[in-house]
């Protein structure tokens, strides 16, 4: 079943030991998760680690001694300011979008000593601050330890080989759940907070009781036949929005080490030297005008909060936004040889979708204006390939809040049958098989956990059409963007047609492809 809008997947590729996540999600107004992988530690050049990060459900965590709360009542934690900024010193490293997968970088290439320039198209909210924090870790993490499991990196590969196939080499992959243990203490390292309270019922996205969950199909067939299920979704410590929460600690961490952070400045283009390697960029930016910035990054704010909501109010927010930031823009260059993309998807952007998604036109797009596609055009612009961009993940997701109306009912199964058109014979066969099953101890025909029946046995019935139908109007699903640039897995360098790298220009984060670029995976969906 999937989440309230969604999520996305991405693959990210960072400079070591760098953190990124990959997500749970999925029930109403529930948010989604990150999960985090980091790499050894390497050069800001050669060595960038495979990161998989989901940004999922929209929606918002339940707070303490409250009722759930509806999308409507909500306001959407912030980022920490960014404050106008002049560049004081020459960079080594520029990065390129501020979200998960950006900060992370730019952390871990300040680490090794580099300098740092990170340019922010918008504030630092976005997809970020609407993301639930969640880490997908393994391999024995403290959190996992204190509550009694005892999870290896083995039974997470085995788990996620079944889930992804072979998008990634399986050495990759390999490496990814190996250094896994690491990444919870780097996050914490920097500021994040994690706890073992387990959650003890399935959920999508864990409250503010419970930070440790099975936050994939871990108990679910045929999968707990292959790997031992561990709890490996850790949420972040944090009221509301936990991916808000964890950028706020990484761009602290950010700052701490000296790296440069400048806002409203939108790449515009990648420099070429002579032998085809990266060389700087051109931008345009306002972060030179305080006054200006503060109206700019007021309206980018507001237009987040009604993003869900009211898109309309949101779309206009921004339009105003936009005029703001265009408005005596300037174009500035700065040089340095090393560039990584981390911006967001395509879902905003209709040149794209209509190119690799010419048959889902037709739904609601996830995310904000600014998952135009830059940073993948950006990438393709200077020669970088790309792959798995024209898939539709989009068919795993539906709004869940729509269930409760799209339901029918009868008084027998066989009249419940005719309303969805569908045979009476078998949906009866069906379901007295299931119960059956139930009533005499047997497994489930369709391998369901035995703590998630009950049998159907008295009227009413209900059933529910969980097809996808594209209609005009208000439509049931969302759309987002999955795949972007080919990168080498081992250091993360963006690859060309020719599968040649492009020496300075790394992509990480939804500019990459990686873990969850073929689909909506299970474990990247609850």
């Amino acid at each position: 079943m999937a989440s309230i809008m969604g999520a996305w997947c991405v693959w990210w590729r960072l400079a070591c030991p760098v953190t990124c996540c990959s997500p749970a999600e999925h029930l109403s107004q529930l948010l989604g998760t990150y999960s985090v992988t980091p790499q050894n530690p390497g050069s800001v050049i050669d060595v960038m680690s495979p990161y998989c990060l989901r940004a999922p459900s929209l929606g918002f965590a339940r707070p303490p001694q409250r009722r759930w709360q509806t999308l409507a009542d909500t306001t959407l934690p912030q980022h920490r300011s960014m404050a106008s900024f002049q560049i004081k010193q020459k960079p080594d490293v520029i990065v390129i979008g501020s979200g998960i997968a950006g900060l992370s970088a730019s952390i871990a290439a300040a680490e090794k000593g580099a300098s740092v320039l990170l340019l922010e198209r918008s504030h630092g909210e976005g997809t970020t601050a609407l993301s639930g924090g969640i880490v997908y870790a393994s391999g024995g993490t403290q959190q996992q330890k204190e509550a009694g499991y005892d999870d290896t990196p083995g039974s997470m590969f085995a788990y996620l080989r079944q889930e992804i196939g072979d998008v990634v080499k399986e050495k990759m992959l390999k490496r990814f759940c190996d250094e896994s243990p690491g990444v919870i203490k780097w996050l914490e390292k920097h500021g994040a907070r994690f706890k073992r309270a387990l959650s003890p019922y399935k959920t999508s996205y864990p409250n503010t009781q419970h930070y440790l969950y099975f936050s994939g199909s871990e108990k679910a067939y045929p999968y707990s036949s292959l790997a031992k299920p561990a709890p490996r979704g850790h949420r972040m410590v944090y009221d509301g929005f936990s991916g808000a929460g964890i950028a706020n600690a990484l761009l602290d961490g950010a700052r701490q080490l000296g790296v440069q952070i400048v806002p409203a400045s939108k790449v515009e283009k990648i420099l070429l030297a002579k032998d085809g390697s990266v060389r700087g960029v051109e931008y345009l930016t306002r972060a030179n005008s305080s006054s200006k910035l503060a109206k700019h990054e007021k309206l980018t704010r507001r237009a987040l909060n009604y993003q869900i909501t009211l898109p309309l109010i949101a779309g206009w927010l921004h339009n105003r936004a936009s005029k703001t930031f265009e408005h005596n823009a300037q174009f500035a260059t700065t040089k340095a040889p090393t560039i990584i993309l981390t911006t967001k998807g395509f879902s905003y952007s209709p040149e794209m979708r209509k190119k690799h998604l010419p048959d889902f036109q037709g739904v609601t797009p996830f995310g904000t204006p600014a998952d135009d596609g830059s940073g993948i055009m950006l990438g393709v612009s200077v020669g970088g390939s790309t792959s798995y961009i024209g898939l539709p993940p989009v068919l795993k997701m539906q709004r869940y809040h729509w269930l409760y109306w799209d339901h029918k009912k009868a008084r027998s199964l066989e009249n419940l049958a005719k309303k969805f058109g569908i045979s009476p014979q078998g949906l009866r066969q069906t379901v007295d098989a299931y119960s059956d099953a139930i009533k005499n101890d047997k497994p489930d025909p369709a391998n369901k956990m035995p703590n998630t029946r009950s049998p159907i046995l008295k009227p009413l019935f209900y059933g529910i059409d969980i097809f996808i139908k594209l209609t005009k109007g208000l439509q049931q699903v969302v759309r987002l963007s999955l795949g972007g640039l080919r990168v080498e897995e081992e250091s993360g360098l963006v690859l060309d047609e020719a599968g040649k790298t492009i020496k300075g220009l790394y992509a990480a984060g939804r500019n990459a492809v990686g873990i969850c670029s073929s689909t909506y995976e299970s474990f990247a969906a609850r």
